[in-house]
């Protein structure tokens, strides 16, 4: 009688996932095409199985969150110090440190002064919310035709997804105390996504849980896109130029250029006004950023209810810095830069019960609400001649809210004239 109830429900597993491959393919993501490489948005949820509930609870809130992270990735910004008189024929030395990294300070180029740079940062990700992608559980249920009998899946996932970014910079004073600056990003997006499934839990007259082989009960997808990311434009003002303390205040625009359904951009245009205020003494010169980010609807974050596209959620920003002038042509940084991330949405873990008393397993639900974002950079700048700088940088991640790479390292290499 066992042998029979066990050939049952096998056949009711093979009815379940043939279902879950068919019902993956719903919209909003209408499916993964491995041998193209294309629709790296779609690539979790196919991998994970997930029907149409489920994907509300995977991709619908794996993708915001990413393309959030991806409008907020921490950027070079333009040169504040030089370390460098250039007035004159020949370059002389300054009391001036070299500047920060990542935060601004509150001079500007000053008028038909120029600067570019090139930085390359790794984000490799490794959790969302505190949950580990490399562990990534779920529970997918379904009800047969008949509704006499219902099955979970119980699975867990693994996640890979490294980003590879570069970031040219363009800025151009435009008055004594006005700069105009542009931002164009490029990446590389690798994304491997595996599941497996390890039981099956059967509700109905014979409820029972199901161990799967393992070997046999697999799906892996791996996919890359690269190209250019959303473009940035922002305009710089000095409102005071004294002779330790300067304030700016500035804007910067988000163009939605990079492909969002491969994750190279977010979909969405952005509004980024700020402020900055910095000291600068003899060596130390400390600073503070502030600002907000507005962002508009993007189709990586959908409503599963009627299909609506919705905005990403804003952020406030919160951000500090200090730069030590070690010699004349080297330069130590220290920064955090933090964000407050205002109702966004979440993944969390809680326990889902299974069908007909046969206890809960974990899975990840949907949740949503506020939370920071907070890094800590040390990095350093050197002036080898002239107004060539060299730039290195590492981020550390200090909490769990969002989409986290716990390291990110930067190198850069960037000329002021």
């Amino acid at each position: 009688m066992l042998k029979i109830d066990r050939t049952i429900s096998l056949v009711i597993l093979m009815f379940c996932l043939a279902a879950l491959s068919a019902q993956a393919q719903v919209q909003p993501c209408p499916g993964y095409n491995p041998g193209k490489n294309t629709s790296l948005a779609c690539e979790v949820v196919t991998a994970l199985q997930s029907n149409s509930s489920n994907s509300a609870q995977t991709l619908g809130s794996f993708s915001p969150t990413l393309a959030t992270q991806l409008s907020q990735l921490p950027k070079a910004t333009a040169i504040s110090g030089s370390g460098l008189t250039l007035g004159g024929v020949v370059p002389s030395g300054s009391t001036e440190s070299l500047g920060t990294i990542l935060t601004q300070r509150g001079e500007t180029l000053g008028k038909n002064k120029w600067y570019l740079s090139l930085t390359y940062q790794r984000f490799n990700f490794s959790s969302i919310d505190g949950i580990r992608l490399k562990d990534f559980p779920f529970v997918n249920a379904l009800t047969s035709s008949s509704g006499a009998t219902s099955v979970a899946t119980i699975a867990r996932a693994r996640i890979d997804l490294l980003v590879d970014q570069f970031v040219a910079i363009g800025s151009y004073g435009i008055a004594k105390h006005v700069d105009l600056t542009v931002i164009v990003p490029f990446a590389n997006v690798t994304l491997k996504t595996g599941s497996q499934i390890s039981a099956v839990a059967v509700g109905g007259p014979n409820s029972q849980i199901v161990p799967v082989n393992g070997s046999n009960s697999g799906t892996f997808f791996a996919g890359s896109a690269n190209g250019p990311g959303d473009v940035s434009a922002g305009i710089k003002a000095n409102l005071l130029d004294g002779e330790h303390t300067k304030i700016a205040v500035g804007g910067e625009v988000r163009f939605p250029t990079g492909d969002a359904t491969n994750y190279l951009g977010t979909g969405a245009y952005g509004i980024k006004p700020y402020m900055v205020i910095s000291r600068r003494g003899k060596r130390i010169t400390p600073n503070v950023n502030l600002g907000y980010q507005w962002n508009s609807s993007s189709i990586l974050f959908v409503n599963p209810g009627n299909g609506a596209q919705q905005n990403l959620p804003s952020s406030f920003l919160y951000s500090g810095g200090v730069d030590f002038r070690a010699a004349r042509r080297l330069t130590f940084t220290g920064e955090f830069l933090g964000q407050a991330v205002i109702n966004g949405p979440r993944l969390i873990t809680t326990n889902q019960a299974l069908p007909q008393g046969l206890g809960s397993a974990p899975s990840i639900t949907n949740s949503s609400g506020t939370y920071a974002m907070d890094n800590v950079g040390v990095g350093f700048k050197y002036n080898p001649f002239k107004g060539l700088l060299i730039t290195a940088n590492t981020l550390f991640a200090l909490d769990e809210g969002g989409l986290r790479s716990k390291v990110v390292p930067l190198v850069g290499i960037s000329y002021r004239h």
